[in-house]
């Protein structure tokens, strides 16, 4: 956790991916939190989304020729292109967590969560506290090092997902919802299906409804999500256990530990193997 303080402001916060580029359509690069002192003044002109959450305080947000009043128990996202100029009061300091967003299609999952495609403030309401708890939860989560290395694009869709709800928008990620999430909990459980074709069959649909449902939901195939998951569980044994690469491949999904290799050296470019050495090196540094 890196903390910059200013004499306008203290601000801590953490990136979750390193600098080797992630292929994600969608992750969580950066989560913090800032305390300002009540002169906070700053112009927002970054190449990356951001939403903050507005937790204490009021002031403003100058895009262009509008001004937004911004306080809290709002959401705001800042949308690349248009610089945003923030600024509190010295009665109400602002307080606000932020979280930055990168990956290939950023801008098509805000939207599939139903956010505009403009920098624009939104109002959670009761669901204030659960958008909240959720970026505190991330950092302790990464702090501790309990996750793999997908954690910052599950971490990514799973914000999106409850600010969407908290500030009650149309999100077209919930369109089929109910049969996507039902999938979506049969991939995660500990006997996964080994194959979507198993999904599919155990909740009676054809693998194109489940598809068209699933890729609506999450913006992604069910079979690769299917992937993600495997990937995740192989990454956390590998990280935990001292279990043979075999063991690994198969409570991970996989049927060989051939095949297991090469799904994890076309994700990760590297080995299985090689992957466990590295952690534990950096670990025990």
């Amino acid at each position: 956790m890196a903390t910059t303080v200013h004499r306008h402001f203290e601000m801590r916060f953490s990136h979750l991916v390193g600098n080797e580029a992630e292929p994600a359509d969608i992750f969580l690069d950066m989560v913090g939190h800032c305390r300002s002192r009540g002169t906070y003044d700053y112009v927002q002109d970054a190449p990356l989304a951001f939403m903050r959450v507005m937790t204490a305080g009021s002031g403003f947000a100058d895009i262009g020729t509008r001004r937004l009043p911004l306080s809290s128990g709002q959401l705001f996202i800042y949308w690349p292109g248009t610089p945003v100029r923030f600024h509190d009061t010295p009665r109400s300091p602002w307080t606000f967590t932020f979280l930055s967003f990168g990956g290939a299609r950023v801008a098509d999952a805000l939207r599939r969560a139903g956010f505009a495609a403009s920098s624009r403030a939104y109002d959670l309401g009761e669901g204030m506290d659960a958008v909240v708890r959720r970026p505190g939860a991330i950092r302790e989560r990464f702090r501790r090092g309990d996750v793999g290395p997908l954690f910052p694009v599950a971490a990514a869709w799973d914000l999106l997902l409850c600010a969407s709800e908290a500030a009650g928008l149309r999100s077209c990620m919930h369109t089929g919802s109910d049969l996507a999430q039902r999938a979506r909990r049969l991939m995660r459980q500990d006997d996964a299906p080994a194959s979507v074709s198993a999904v599919a069959a155990g909740l009676g649909v054809s693998r194109t409804t489940l598809f068209r449902a699933f890729a609506a939901a999450y913006a992604m195939s069910p079979k690769d999500y299917l992937e993600q998951v495997r990937l995740e569980r192989a990454c956390n044994l590998l990280a935990t256990t001292d279990l043979p690469i075999l063991d690994v491949a198969l409570r991970s999904g996989y049927e060989d530990a051939a095949y297991f290799s090469r799904r994890f050296h076309r994700r990760f470019k590297t080995t299985p193997s090689a992957w466990r050495r590295a952690r534990v090196a950096l670990l025990g540094s």
